[in-house]
Formats: structure tokens, sequence, C-alpha cells
């Protein structure tokens, strides 16, 4: 039977050399934004706002008894505080 032994000191510097380039890859990475800039809200109308300037759209319309539904975007502005 032929016993393997292990080169400690290559498995060693193996790991080290691996950990060391997760940790930099790691680093480099950019964090992500984690607020959304539009949000969409909705009820019998719906409502997009950006987050960033705090100004909201409204969809209103009805599908009525036309074959075209009549939508239409309202700029509403910013909501009072």
């Amino acid at each position: 039977m032929d016993k393997r032994k292990i080169d400690w000191k290559s498995l060693v510097i193996g790991i080290l050399l691996g950990a060391s380039i997760i940790l930099i890859a790691a680093q480099n990475q950019k964090a992500s934004d984690t607020d959304p800039q539009w949000q969409i809200a909705t009820s019998n109308t719906t409502w997009v706002l950006n987050t960033a300037t705090g100004e909201v759209w409204e969809l209103s319309g009805q599908a009525g008894t036309s074959e075209t539904p009549q939508y239409k975007w309202q700029y509403t502005g910013k909501p009072s505080k």
C-alpha cells in the first residue's frame, strides 16, 4: 500500500490565496441601492411615485362602453406634508 502524504505547506498557501482572492473581489463590489426610485400604488386609480423627487402621477379612467378604454396620466405634483 502506498500512503500519500499531504503537503501541508502547499495546502495552507492555497487556502490563504483563495481567501485573499475572495476578499479582494468582495471589496471591489459596489453596494446596490436599497431604495427603489419608483413605487406604484393601485386602487380604483393607479399612482406612480418618484421617491427621489416626491413627484406623483395618477392614471385614471374607465373602460366605459367603447371598445377602446379611456385612460389618461395626470401629473399631481408633490404631496403636501
